[in-house]
């Protein structure tokens, strides 16, 4: 029988203290005997600059650091002290005009797009 995964993600604010949180439940799960990882934020180890100067380029690199990592884990429990979708949100923040763009053209390839969920 396979082993559940489960992962957890921490969202919100520069400073509001995920990080202090995914490693004080990190330490209370490993306690009860759960296997835990914790996926650090990409951001903090980019090679390119962030914040008030961010490309385009280290989002995309901070999103797929993230993503590798998330794959990456294969403990029983996952805590993320950031979630792929802070990045998408503050890529969207920081680039909205260069993302309509973007979304609009990507609209304008298809004929037809269909949403399928669960």
């Amino acid at each position: 029988m396979t082993q559940k995964l489960i992962k957890i993600g921490f969202t919100g604010a520069q400073g509001v203290g995920k990080t202090t949180s995914a490693y004080s439940l990190s330490t209370k799960l490993k306690k009860l005997g759960f296997d835990v990882n914790i996926v650090t934020e990409a951001a903090r180890s980019c090679p390119f600059e962030i914040n008030e100067n961010v490309t385009a380029k280290a989002q995309l690199w901070i999103f797929a650091k993230t993503l590798e990592r998330e794959i990456e884990s294969t403990a029983q429990i996952t805590i993320c002290d950031r979630t792929l979708l802070d990045v998408l949100v503050y890529t969207h923040r920081v680039f909205i005009k260069s993302c309509r763009r973007t979304f609009s053209f990507c609209l304008r390839i298809y004929e037809v797009i269909y949403y399928n969920f669960l």
